[in-house]
């Protein structure tokens, strides 16, 4: 069995950088939810060229990892 290790805790933003960051978060996804055309399938190719390789918020295994969680829960990504 494989152990995995603990990545250690990003220190905590201040109340000022928190607040950027999730206004750049929500326009984020607000532009890619009002711009973004085709069906599910399509959206994950959107957010994956966003998150994983323009911005660099998720690396490619995390990104795999949520998709594999979103299969398996009702809905139009598991369709």
């Amino acid at each position: 069995m494989e152990m995995k290790t603990l990545e250690p805790a990003a220190p905590k933003p201040s109340p000022q950088g928190a607040f950027r960051r999730a206004r750049e978060i929500f326009a984020v996804s607000a532009k890619l939810g009002l711009t973004s055309f085709g069906g599910p399938i399509a959206h994950l190719g959107y957010f994956h060229e966003e998150y994983v390789n323009k911005r660099k918020w998720l690396s490619e295994q995390k990104y795999a990892e949520l998709v594999a969680l979103c299969q398996l829960l009702p809905g139009p990504a598991s369709s």
